[in-house]
């Protein structure tokens, strides 16, 4: 629903408290840039000195750079609720678990309805600081039902979907002899597998490493690269090595150029064994790539398995080593599955989607307490 002329513009004030850019903050400019066209005006409340901050100011919404110094940092809070009193803002909406603090207590002073995202499947701790908040926007329903066991109501949770720039690598130079230089200099690697997540616990690498003798027996010219960092690059190496695949899996680190490997990858896996929905999976959808992941999480709610990619259960190298396989045996099915893939995305996973559907919980929260008035 897009905003009309001559209607009042609501002002929403975002926190984030992140020092780092992941995600959560992602999703939180592309909301904030968003907002505009919805009738409501944006401005950040953000860590000082962080990405959040600095992408904020390149794209030209306010911000407020507060020091957030701890979950309960009084001095970040009474300028928070300062903020919400200087520019009468109708809504408080926290992007991460910290900032619920900050949003449903300086809310709570400036009587300034508070929202909150949450998009980790993890379990809910400190429960009591979301009871304070007017919605808790969940995206997916895998994080709802989560929140629900936790004692929340769920008629106050809704259920917005992260959006993608479905037109993230339109236009970007097939790179392919490119990146297979890069990573395997020494040739002999024709199909190229891709993994974007940070090298931790959750996102289920492991699994993944354990699959690749399998999937190497039947394909010795398959090569893997994960792209990310994190705490078990060490363990992940030491792992390659001990099962004899090191020269054919490749920890890349942090990269920039995700768009450019995404374009040249033949197979696109998430091996997660938790994730709140998946947005490197959307990415690899709206790229026109054959997908595989598992079930965890939200993951389940984007894919149909065998029409828009291939779905495994968690922690199960077989099945990750099957479905690759079985994918690398049939280019008429990888080309079938990304043309779904793509379609889906174009149709479900849109930035103005996400924004018009968070726009609606802020007139829902509004037009509640208007009724009241």
């Amino acid at each position: 629903m897009e905003h009309t002329q001559g209607e009042a513009v609501r002002k929403v004030v975002h926190v984030s408290t992140a020092s780092s850019w992941r995600g959560g903050e992602r999703q939180a400019l592309f909301l904030a840039s968003g907002l505009a066209d919805e009738g409501f005006s944006s401005i950040a409340a953000v860590r000082r000195g962080s990405e959040m901050h600095i992408r904020c100011v390149e794209n030209g919404i306010p911000v407020e750079p507060l020091p957030f110094m701890g979950e309960f940092d009084g001095f970040s809070m009474l300028r928070l609720a300062a903020l919400l009193r200087k520019t009468q803002a109708d809504i408080v909406h926290a992007h991460d678990a910290h900032g619920v603090s900050f949003a449903s207590i300086a809310g709570w002073l400036q009587r300034v309805p508070a929202v909150a995202t949450r998009r980790v499947d993890f379990p809910l701790r400190s429960v009591w600081k979301y009871k304070g908040l007017a919605r808790l926007i969940c995206i997916s329903e895998a994080i709802r039902s989560i929140c629900a066991s936790a004692g929340l109501s769920p008629s106050e949770m809704p259920v917005v979907r992260s959006g993608i720039d479905t037109e993230w690598t339109r236009g970007i130079a097939d790179d392919r002899n490119g990146v297979l230089q890069e990573f395997f200099p020494d040739g002999g690697v024709s199909y190229l597998l891709l993994n974007t997540a940070s090298l931790v616990d959750h996102k289920g690498q492991k699994y993944l490493l354990e699959a690749m003798p399998a999937i190497l027996e039947q394909f010795p010219d398959a090569g893997l690269v994960i792209a990310g960092e994190g705490l078990l690059r060490d363990s992940l190496t030491a792992q390659a090595e001990h099962l004899g695949i090191g020269k054919r899996v490749i920890l890349a680190g942090f990269r920039l150029d995700v768009p450019r490997l995404l374009v040249a990858c033949d197979i696109y896996i998430m091996s997660s064994h938790m994730e709140g929905l998946g947005t490197s999976l959307m990415d690899a959808m709206a790229a026109e790539k054959p997908v595989i992941a598992t079930d965890a999480g939200g993951m389940k709610e984007l894919l149909e398995d065998g029409v828009t990619g291939i779905q495994v259960p968690v922690c199960d190298s077989s099945a990750l080593a099957h479905g690759v396989i079985s994918l690398l045996s049939d280019t008429q099915k990888r080309q079938t599955l990304a043309k779904k893939a793509r379609e889906k995305a174009l149709a479900e996973f849109s930035i103005a989607r996400m924004v018009s559907g968070t726009a609606s919980v802020y007139r829902d929260i509004l037009s509640d307490i208007d009724g009241k008035a």
